[in-house]
């Protein structure tokens, strides 16, 4: 038989290429770990509920208590042999979710914050950040993602730093817990920060181990307020207990820790600005 002429390969124009679903990988994706796992059934479809509906607090929803283990962490040992510096830590972690009463917030101060955010609010920022697919990263601070038939170019620091601080502001006093364990002392956190020169510590600031224990102190009396507006939950010996999750099975890199407690202490003036500093950590 005679075989049929080769039909030549046409060309696929731009306005022809079909584009993906926005909806089908976006950057929020690869903030959720693969190793939790919620305890019981019934923790695990609040948990799927809370993702479907995009809040992991709200009224009638639930709040996360994530627990994080300091074994094996580097970070641990340098606290337990008195380390100047922290190189690196590792922690496993568990998320079970517990339902929390979501509290209404009365403060002006907190609320002019809210309405300052929502008047400054883009709506087109808003579109491209709900409906954009994830491409790929660039380096450890930039990554593109695509919008309609556009490229972006994302600043990862900056747009974290605006998610944290909004996500600071309107959970104001209904934030998740990150549990330490074992808790570690304020004052061992001040002197690995305080032996760091990223700190800025020189002789005429007096002894390192003085305003260790005055950062110790000074936060044990402010005990009462970080614990009910922010989760930073201080023990009556000086031991951090916890930090506020603000996002749902995220953790902090906790090689800053000591860093963020002595300019906890040294650098806000007004503790209620601490929504300022949480998103810089």
């Amino acid at each position: 038989g005679t075989k049929e002429p080769h039909a030549e390969k046409q060309p696929v124009y731009a306005y022809q290429m079909v584009r993906t679903d926005a909806r089908e990988q976006t950057l929020d994706a690869f903030m959720v770990p693969k190793s939790v796992v919620p305890e019981t059934e019934e923790e695990g479809a609040v948990a799927t509920k809370g993702a479907a509906s995009g809040s992991g607090s709200g009224p009638g929803g639930s709040t996360e208590v994530m627990e994080v283990e300091g074994g094996g962490s580097r970070c641990e040992q340098q606290l337990q042999q008195g380390a100047g510096s922290v190189e690196e830590s590792t922690s496993s972690f568990r998320a079970p979710f517990r339902r929390k009463r979501r509290k209404q917030v009365q403060l002006t101060s907190v609320q002019n914050l809210q309405q300052a955010v929502r008047a400054r609010q883009h709506n087109e920022l808003v579109e491209l950040f709900q409906n954009h697919k994830f491409v790929g990263c660039v380096d450890q601070t930039r990554a593109l993602v695509q919008h309609q038939t556009k490229l972006y170019l994302v600043d990862l620091s900056r747009v974290s730093q605006a998610l944290f601080y909004q996500l600071l502001l309107f959970d104001f006093a209904n934030f998740g817990t990150l549990k330490l364990t074992p808790p570690p002392p304020l004052y061992d956190l001040a002197m690995i920060a305080l032996n760091s020169p990223e700190s800025g510590w020189s002789s005429e600031d007096g002894p390192k181990e003085k305003l260790a224990q005055y950062i110790a102190d000074f936060l044990k009396t402010k005990m009462k307020m970080l614990k009910e507006y922010f989760s930073f939950d201080i023990g009556e010996d000086g031991c951090l207990c916890s930090l506020p999750l603000l996002l749902p099975s995220f953790t902090p890199n906790l090689d800053r820790l000591p860093l963020f407690v002595v300019r906890l202490a040294t650098e806000v003036s007004v503790l209620c600005r601490e929504t300022k500093l949480l998103p810089k950590w």
